[in-house]
């Protein structure tokens, strides 16, 4: 950009919505940050939150409701401009909001004290040749959250063994749709063995972490976890964010 505007003394504006610290943040934010060893006297930096406009009365009930189902981190980014990285660790789990400790079963699950019907089960894949492979099965509630009920994790399986845990955890689950990570080398291997698997078409990664961190945050519909899925428990609370 620099030297289209240099002849003619020329400038530039810019603008986004943060998405942590990027190349937009390194190459024009810093220069308009004061004590940053970038600062230069011709860039000035302006925030506008969308948190400040109450021009449209839906969009200050929006704002409050993103405010209770988001993580704070997000919630900075994306409706007060905040440039701040993830960092640490990515999922809290806590041992009441997120922790199932009711009997497993296909159909029905506790919750306040009743015993409610599921609304449907989904089921994932994502297929591991020298890292640990995983199938689970979630149950839809009907307030709209998700319980995550069994897992099935090994390393080093071989395709007929995955095949055949599968076609038994489907059997006895009956998810209405199972889902595979769309690069798993042996997706149609189960497809021909007439698993009704299908690739899963959203393929961005911060956005799932975020949902799946949102999920488990939310006061009203939190996703939970059953006690017994001890390898999603161990590894969601080992999984950080890069430094």
């Amino acid at each position: 950009i620099a030297p289209a505007l240099a002849d003619r003394r020329g400038w530039v504006l810019t603008d986004t919505t943060p998405l942590g610290q990027n190349w937009f943040y390194q190459a024009f934010w810093r220069r308009g940050l004061d004590g940053d060893k970038l600062r230069r006297s011709d860039t000035e930096n302006v925030h506008w939150y969308t948190t400040d406009n109450t021009a449209v009365p839906e969009l200050v009930s929006e704002v409050a409701r993103a405010r209770e189902t988001m993580q704070p981190e997000q919630f900075a980014r994306e409706y007060e401009a905040s440039f701040e990285a993830y960092r640490g660790r990515i999922y809290t789990i806590d041992p009441v909001r997120n922790l199932y400790t009711g009997p497993l079963s296909p159909d029905a699950y506790q919750q306040d004290g009743r015993v409610w019907p599921y609304v449907e089960r989904i089921a994932g894949f994502d297929w591991g040749r020298d890292s640990p492979g995983c199938f689970v099965i979630v149950g839809v509630r009907r307030d709209g959250g998700y319980d995550l009920l069994s897992e099935d994790y090994a390393a080093g399986r071989l395709v007929e063994r995955w095949i055949r845990a599968v076609t038994e955890a489907v059997r006895y689950w009956r998810p209405s749709r199972i889902y595979s990570d769309p690069s798993s080398p042996i997706l149609p291997d189960m497809q021909n063995a007439g698993i009704r698997i299908e690739p899963a078409t959203q393929r961005n990664v911060v956005l799932g972490i975020e949902r799946i961190a949102n999920m488990l945050a939310s006061p009203k519909a939190p996703l939970r976890v059953h006690v017994g899925c001890k390898n999603l428990l161990r590894e969601a609370a080992a999984y950080r964010w890069k430094e």
